[in-house]
């Protein structure tokens, strides 16, 4: 099947749609935007938004949000310009849904086909030369471009989409205030951790539900003389009994129970 040349080709509706793919789809730009070019682009308005979307992908490595781009249109001299592109933006987002799967997968193949293009331009001179390795170098780097780059979930660098309220839905927890520092609950990609000291109620078993209401507490014990004195332990206080490592609350209730 012979591929097309130029997206001239492919006609206005699927420019608009691959850019509306490019504005919404974090995958899609990462898998290109190695081999995204305004260039492959002729309406001056199109080749504004690549270039804010490439800019803005290789500073904060996410899709660019529409508040973005409006405070950057606002920034535009051009009044015609600026109308174009507000009017292609609307038009885009419009878009974002329509064939996804088949916009994207139609320009990876599209740039693809380019990128090689120039390879096997830049070679012949190349050839001339006898410069095999380059030549070779050319044609791998073509050939691995726009391959799939999703490794999963890269926790530093999805930091600033996590936090957009459009993108971060959250699942609430029982806890009010776990709530409010997690800003509504955990959403997609979150890392929750749980740390604190040694018997700070970390766990989550059945010790998680031990409320202590007193800082301390005496048990009664009796000495190899007969004597009843009274031992005073906290709560988180640490023991170590017959090799079991227990906290003060588990050698009371240990004690109590011997006692029934």
């Amino acid at each position: 099947m012979a591929a097309l040349k130029t997206l001239i080709d492919y006609g206005a509706p699927f420019q608009v749609k691959t850019i509306g793919a490019l504005l919404t789809r974090k995958e899609f730009v990462q898998n290109i935007h190695d081999i995204l070019s305004d260039e492959h682009f002729p309406n001056p308005a199109h080749k504004w938004i690549i270039n804010e979307i490439l800019q803005y992908w290789n500073k904060y490595h996410t899709v660019i949000s529409m508040d973005t781009l409006k405070i950057e249109v606002k920034k535009i001299d051009n009044d015609v310009l600026k109308t174009s592109i507000v009017e292609q933006l609307k038009e885009a987002y419009r878009h974002s849904d329509d064939e996804l799967q088949y916009v994207e997968e139609e320009f990876t193949a599209f740039c693809k086909n380019q990128q090689l293009k120039t390879a096997l331009l830049s070679s012949v001179d190349l050839l001339n030369s006898g410069d095999y390795d380059n030549i070779r170098h050319l044609i791998d780097n073509a050939l691995k471009a726009g391959q799939d780059r999703n490794i999963g979930h890269e926790y530093n660098k999805d930091i600033e989409t996590r936090y957009r309220e459009d993108y971060r839905p959250t699942i609430p927890t029982p806890w009010p205030m776990l709530n409010q520092l997690t800003q509504g609950g955990f959403g997609p990609g979150d890392l929750g951790i749980v740390f604190g000291n040694p018997g700070g109620g970390k766990c989550l078993d059945e010790n998680a539900m031990i409320e202590i209401e007193y800082p301390e507490y005496g048990l009664e014990l009796v000495n190899n003389q007969g004597k009843t004195y009274t031992l005073w332990i906290q709560p988180w206080e640490e023991f170590n009994i017959d090799g079991y490592h227990l906290y003060g609350w588990q050698v009371n209730n240990l004690f109590t129970n011997l006692k029934k």
